[in-house]
């Protein structure tokens, strides 16, 4: 976990990662801001906004999550998450094996 935007930025430029959960205000650099970068950087990623200020979230980052959960968010909700990211996974390492099997 990061403290700080920049923080965040500079995990999700040295790590890959298959969730990733943001907050809209963070110190310097902003949510909405890294969330463009993650996008980017892994466009595999589940991408979750956790926000208490969702009327701030903007259009385009709308169109660049896949999740925006306002807190508090129950920790059965995140827990759904983590399961699902895995089946997802799962489920993407499973078709490029039968991919694999097929060349």
């Amino acid at each position: 976990m990061a403290e700080s935007g920049e923080g965040a930025l500079a995990r999700a430029i040295q790590t890959r990662f298959d969730l990733v959960t943001l907050d809209i205000r963070m110190s310097g650099v902003s949510g909405t801001e890294i969330l463009s970068v993650v996008r980017g950087l892994m466009p595999w990623a589940v991408i979750a906004i956790v926000s208490g200020c969702t009327e701030e979230i903007s259009e385009d980052a709308f169109d660049h999550t896949d999740l925006v959960l306002a807190k508090p968010v129950r920790a059965e909700t995140i827990g759904k998450l983590v399961e699902l990211t895995k089946k997802l996974v799962e489920t993407r390492e499973t078709i490029r094996e039968l991919r694999d099997d097929e060349d």
